[in-house]
């Protein structure tokens, strides 16, 4: 076939595509490890229980991985669109050429809100819910350490951290179509590749 890609264009398409599955798989085991450090910091925080601010510790190793989960997701989507506008515009009449990606995008397209959360925003959502609800039952239960600042801090610390998570999720959602122009006007047209 006369229009396949060059011999280093077919490379860099397999290498690119190897990095898309390697941390979309990175990005799931990277949530798993979140909530299971979360959930053992919780347990901890909750046997000892009598040290204002120590909500914040697994509260830390939520915003931790949700940063590398969000970095991993970020990456995969800009590589993504690479794929798309450098290998996925047939030259006329080239049957064969990758589609995956502009698939991809045309199914999310065709059935928005169907899909999974690829940032597990619900999830981490709720943990923060959980992890900020701890101190308060704790204090009202008559541990008597806290203080109405610690409490506010920790409270604030919690909404924080849901306004990033709620703010990247917003990013997620208009990745694809601001990449998709910023990288077309980017990558000069097919006929000079």
């Amino acid at each position: 076939m006369p229009d396949q890609p060059p011999a280093l264009g077919a490379v860099e398409y397999a290498a690119l595509r190897a990095t898309v599955r390697e941390r979309g798989t990175l990005r799931l085991v990277v949530i798993a490890l979140t909530f299971v450090s979360w959930g053992g910091l919780v347990l901890f925080a909750t046997a000892i229980g009598t040290s204002p601010g120590l909500a914040v510790v697994p509260l830390v190793a939520l915003a931790a991985g949700f940063e590398v989960v969000f970095a991993a997701h970020k990456g995969v989507e800009r590589i993504g669109r690479y794929l798309q506008v450098r290998y996925e515009t047939p030259p006329p009449g080239s049957p064969g050429w990758p589609a995956w990606e502009t698939m991809a995008m045309d199914l999310g397209r065709q059935a928005p809100g169907l899909g999974s959360a690829p940032l597990a925003w619900p999830l981490f959502l709720i943990a923060a819910a959980i992890n900020a609800v701890t101190p308060w039952l704790q204090a009202t239960e008559g541990l008597g350490q806290w203080s109405g600042a610690v409490l506010g801090l920790e409270a604030l610390a919690h909404v924080a951290f849901a306004a990033r998570v709620l703010g990247a999720r917003a990013f997620a959602a208009s990745q694809r179509e601001r990449d998709l122009v910023a990288i077309s006007a980017w990558l000069p047209s097919r006929s000079d590749r």
